[in-house]
């Protein structure tokens, strides 16, 4: 009976680390088909236009985020001389809360089968997040330098999932005009809640903004500011009174 118990016991041992490692190896192969079910996620995605995917920069402290970025200032010089007699008789400027719609495109690592993407940054000293469904993916083969910094020393090997999305975003237009100079309006929009930094500028009235992006309803004035009023009004004035 001895030992018909001792040849039981090591049987039992190899039953119960036969259990162990089908449940070992289920775990390797539900891994591996995730892995499998997400490349082949992001394979079927369209690609990122390449116009989308140049403006794509990294975003401030969040690592292996890239996220539009579009600086447009195109300021001009003002000529030389007095104000135009044409100029305001003040020195103006007004603030309003604006709805824009523009594509703004965020690429990560992250896998689209987790879900939303996700990525957040700061604008203007406010922390943004932003998230949404992939929509595009990106080759690693088609980022530059200046993109790949984003992974700091180590690149991804697989491409990578991409959110696009018009909005509407939040935005805070400001359009002023000047005495002096130049008579022309001059306003600057810039995205207050996208994860890179947004801005638009432009000469002229509020509707003659640049056509890449569309405002979504009226601008809501917000406040305005009288600085003073020129001092070419004020001669003509002392003029008519001598």
């Amino acid at each position: 009976m001895l030992s018909r118990t001792c040849h039981v016991v090591p049987a039992l041992v190899l039953l119960a680390s036969g259990f162990l490692g089908i449940g070992c190896n289920s775990g390797s192969s539900d891994n591996s088909k995730n892995a499998a079910n997400a490349a082949a996620t992001v394979a079927a995605l369209p690609a990122l236009p390449q116009e989308d995917a140049a403006l794509l920069r990294p975003v401030l402290d969040q690592q292996g985020v890239l996220a539009t970025r579009e600086i447009h200032l195109d300021v001009q010089p003002p000529p030389e001389g007095p104000a135009q007699r044409s100029c305001t008789a003040d020195d103006v400027e007004t603030e309003y809360s604006v709805a824009v719609l523009h594509p703004v495109t965020f690429c990560t690592t992250q896998s689209p089968a987790d879900g939303n993407l996700t990525t957040q940054g700061e604008v203007n000293g406010n922390l943004q997040k932003v998230h949404g469904p992939a929509t595009h993916k990106l080759e690693i083969s088609a980022l530059s330098p200046a993109q790949l910094a984003a992974f700091g020393g180590t690149a991804p090997t697989a491409a990578l999932s991409c959110h696009q999305s018009k909005g509407p975003w939040q935005g805070m237009l400001t359009s002023g005009q000047a005495c002096s100079g130049t008579c022309i309006p001059q306003n600057t929009l810039t995205l207050t809640n996208t994860p890179n930094t947004i801005t638009f500028h432009w000469e002229g009235t509020i509707d003659a903004h640049p056509s890449v992006f569309q405002f979504q309803g009226v601008p809501t004035p917000e406040g305005t500011v009288d600085w003073s009023r020129c001092e070419n009004v004020k001669s003509k004035t002392a003029q008519k009174g001598k």
